[in-house]
């Protein structure tokens, strides 16, 4: 047991150093507000103390300064509760506050009430919270909206369309070009720097808690590209243990046929394909050793694989009849239009439509004759004109 506690002591310590030096300042955000009495005064030196709800960890403790404001930054994305506490007041409590990457909340004043020590007053809900701190134009896309929200990849970039700016059809920002798009997860960004783009990188969605595009008037350290700026949040465990196991199942019975299949009268095209996976997310905890309060160390991990089924659904194709392999082009027509067949060396149309048998290239006519002699191979003898139906398989 001595040796086990020591190797998760040092994987406590390796997340630890990962957490530390993955993170950057572009995913956080801030909250700050100007704390007051019932006439209007600011309250110096109140406490005010930040509070991650899903994991239970004072995040910040920290107090007015002499005009009676506090600002709390950096801070990840999450739901947090913050409570003043200042003497002759009743403590002040307000949850739900709900931080999105690289938000600037401004708090409306928080205003304490005169009344004993261990009296509380309680915030539970409030107007919506607009963006008052800068001028940025920006959406945001939770975890759930991105499974909720149909996608036949589930790939997370396919959901772009639905910020208000973005292109529905080319995933460009104010009609700028594609390639100036900037994509940073978790702070760092995953561009590549020979061609601007994100390459081959992806990541599935049941791993992101959140992504927030800036659309128009970033913030300097927004600078890198003209087009929008992406920022993707993953998942982080919470001090309670939760996991998921999923599957997305897709099948032609699932599916509606197309429009050309109804009119042909051909059954729908085998489409399936299954997506399975899990989520598991929680602390990271040695009762009595390490952690055992679980409000300082977490983890959140998730695996997925896909099992695709291939197959040759019908293709519509068009040969040429027996008429035309002789090169007799009398008969043919394309949309009911006659075809013109024209001599490449004078750009004059052949009498009646026929091609000469000395204009014919002997090598196709040599390898015709040597087909008829290899095993396995047999010239078409009959094939009528219009579209070919392959059997099923």
């Amino acid at each position: 047991m001595r040796d086990f506690g020591l190797i998760m002591t040092l994987i406590a310590g390796a997340l630890l150093l990962c957490g530390t030096t993955a993170s950057a300042q572009q995913s956080f955000g801030s909250i700050g507000g100007v704390v007051q009495d019932g006439q209007g005064a600011v309250i110096p030196n109140a406490k005010v103390e930040l509070t991650n709800t899903a994991q239970g960890a004072v995040v910040r403790e920290l107090a007015t300064s002499s005009e009676g404001t506090f600002v709390i930054t950096p801070l990840p994305p999450a739901v947090y509760s913050l409570a003043v506490d200042a003497p002759g007041f009743k403590k002040y409590v307000k949850s739900e506050i709900k931080l999105f990457a690289q938000d600037r909340i401004g708090l409306p004043p928080i205003v304490l009430e005169i009344g004993a020590t261990g009296e509380a007053v309680t915030v539970e809900a409030s107007v919506a919270q607009l963006q008052t701190i800068s001028a940025e134009r920006s959406g945001v896309l939770t975890g759930n909206q991105m499974v909720d929200l149909a996608s036949n990849t589930r790939n997370f970039a396919d959901l772009l369309k639905t910020v208000p700016g973005f292109n529905a059809d080319t995933n460009n920002a104010n009609g700028l070009r594609t390639d100036q798009n900037a994509i940073a997860v978790d702070g760092t960004s995953v561009m590549d720097v020979g061609n601007n783009s994100a390459g081959g990188w992806r990541m599935n969605s049941d791993i992101i808690a959140e992504f927030k595009v800036l659309t128009n008037g970033q913030q300097a350290e927004f600078g890198r590209a003209s087009g929008a700026n992406i920022t993707v949040v993953t998942k982080s465990g919470a001090k309670d243990f939760h996991g998921v196991g999923y599957e997305f199942y897709r099948n032609e019975w699932l599916n509606a046929n197309t429009f050309t299949n109804n009119y042909a009268g051909l059954p729908r095209p085998r489409n399936r394909n299954s997506t399975f996976g899990f989520n598991l997310g929680g602390p990271v905890y040695i009762p009595g050793k390490l952690n055992s309060s679980k409000d300082k160390l977490f983890f959140f991990t998730n695996w997925e694989f896909q099992r695709p089924r291939l197959f040759d659904n019908l293709v519509r194709l068009t040969v040429p009849t027996l008429e035309e392999r002789k090169g007799d082009f009398s008969k043919s027509a394309s949309n009911g239009r006659p075809v013109t067949i024209r001599d490449p060396l004078t750009n004059a149309p052949f009498p009646g439509n026929q091609i000469p048998q000395d204009r014919w290239n002997q090598y196709g006519v040599q390898f015709k004759h040597v087909a008829r002699q290899l095993p396995g191979l047999r010239p078409v003898q009959h094939v009528p004109q219009g579209p070919l139906r392959l059997p099923k398989l």
